[in-house]
């Protein structure tokens, strides 16, 4: 399985692929990484999961963009397997 973020919007959302034959079957998103707007100078992340039914959200502070995208990537991906 490979895991590729892609741009929608102002959002970036984590996509599953898997290999089926010569396409790349795309599956809904694990989740989505939005940056929010913060008085602070830091800069200020929120990932969306679903979960068991619902929207969860985990707040990710003082990281860039590179920093967030792999620190999802991993809460997204360990969570994946947990139903």
């Amino acid at each position: 399985m490979r895991y590729e973020w892609k741009p929608n919007g102002r959002v970036y959302e984590l996509t599953a692929m898997r290999d089926e034959g010569l396409q790349w079957e795309a599956y809904y998103p694990l989740g989505r990484l939005r940056k929010l707007k913060n008085r602070i100078s830091c800069k200020k992340f929120a990932l969306e999961r679903y979960a068991h039914g619902k929207w969860e959200y985990i707040t990710l502070l003082v990281m860039k963009l590179d920093e967030a995208k792999e620190v999802a990537r991993t809460i997204l991906i360990a969570g994946a397997n947990d139903d």
